[in-house]
């Protein structure tokens, strides 16, 4: 229910955490929270607030992690749209740092996610964040983007021609991506 309406914000953070502490744990816990919590978590994804935004990626990448058919089901659920959304509209590097996170677990474990993570527009906003973010949100960008690569040898030259026309390039000949 707390997920549902999200009224008290401390509970809603420590309701969070526990969901990325059991969906690390067991198969089974990650799979039924897809079930039973992934609309309520898409729900504040969208609305909540950008702190919260940040933790639900961060739970939702969690629950996705090394599962193919989960990472699915939440993303034809609507949460790459969502994640882009994130980190185009986030005002801190820990929002988008949060959101390259999942987008990058999320499109780990398939070639069609990662082509719609591209055509979502989301390597030109994580070239961004290479260029203006922390060191650890330039990490996880540098990560992201290394990850939607791979799983195209395409797409690996397109993504590595928009690096080089942003100045971003250094990350990608240093081995980074």
């Amino acid at each position: 229910m707390l997920l549902k309406d999200g009224s008290n914000a401390t509970l809603l953070e420590e309701s969070l955490g526990l969901l990325n502490f059991l969906s690390s744990k067991s198969e089974e816990r990650s799979a039924h929270i897809v079930k039973v919590a992934l609309q309520p978590m898409l729900k504040l994804l969208k609305d909540g607030s950008e702190g919260v935004k940040g933790k639900v990626a961060v739970a939702v990448a969690e629950v996705a992690f090394n599962s193919e058919q989960r990472s699915a089901q939440i993303s034809n659920a609507g949460a790459l749209n969502l994640l882009v959304a994130l980190l185009k509209e986030g005002s801190s590097d820990l929002a988008k740092l949060q959101a390259s996170y999942a987008l990058r677990i999320l499109a780990s474990l398939s070639e069609e996610r990662s082509a719609q993570v591209v055509r979502l527009g989301a390597v030109q906003l994580l070239i961004k964040l290479l260029k203006e973010g922390s060191e650890d949100a330039k990490e996880q960008a540098s990560g992201t983007i290394g990850i939607l690569a791979l799983n195209s040898s395409q797409r690996s030259a397109q993504i590595v021609r928009r690096c080089r026309s942003a100045s971003a390039a250094g990350r990608v000949t240093e081995g980074r991506i």
